[in-house]
């Protein structure tokens, strides 16, 4: 008699978890050019903050949206062939800004040494500061 119960139980548990599994992994990518930004910061402030204290810059800008005002240093092609600008910093290292596919044809009147206002999500420190998914932001 208590078998069929704990079957019919185990049966439901597994069918949530299945549609819990499904849902998640359907669910839409979070995309900075819709979002309003968390904070902004330009991207001297921002590399500063990550070379003094990179767990407490993490706690203060890891995986929001981030609205940079910086200088394009270089314009460059990943191996994705996605674009990436390249911000200034006071250093030989930046801001990397992984520009999503949509930038495509604004990127065109970006030139190196011009200011410029990006919004991506940011992903922390490597050697460079990373912000993925980034857009352009109109002055």
């Amino acid at each position: 008699m208590k078998t069929p119960v704990i079957l019919s139980i185990v049966g439901v548990v597994i069918l949530v978890g299945i549609a819990v599994a499904f849902s998640l992994y359907n669910k839409p990518h979070r995309q900075a050019g819709n979002a309003a930004p968390d904070l902004k910061v330009k991207a001297t402030e921002l590399y500063a903050m990550y070379t003094a204290d990179e767990s407490k810059a993490d706690s203060l800008y890891l995986d929001k949206v981030l609205q940079v005002e910086g200088i394009v240093k270089e314009i460059l092609t990943n191996e994705n062939g996605d674009k990436v600008l390249m911000l200034e910093s006071p250093e030989l290292f930046g801001i990397s800004c992984s520009m999503a596919d949509s930038q495509s044809k604004d990127l065109s009147a970006v030139k190196v040494g011009a200011p410029v206002t990006v919004k991506g999500i940011c992903h922390g420190m490597l050697m460079d500061v990373v912000l993925v998914k980034c857009v352009l932001v109109e002055r």
